[in-house]
């Protein structure tokens, strides 16, 4: 089980990706969330348990990456 915040609202390319991991069997729910607002966060945390699911970890990989190396 998958919850995934994003800023961006939910489009096409987040439809597949939700419906790729579903294909390997996971489950996903894509909720858009500003994680730099306190409020948001509140509210996505409430819909976490509204699914029931519980929180067992979280994964904050933020990044803009404007086709140049990382490193």
């Amino acid at each position: 089980r998958l919850v995934w915040w994003g800023r961006r609202a939910k489009d096409e390319s987040i439809i597949g990706e939700e419906d790729a991991i579903r294909g390997l069997g996971g489950d996903v729910r894509y909720f858009q969330v500003d994680i730099t607002d306190r409020s948001q966060v509140e509210a996505g945390y409430v819909q976490i348990q509204e699914l029931g699911w519980g929180l067992q970890g979280i994964i904050d990989s933020a990044l803009v990456l404007r086709d140049r190396s990382v490193a």
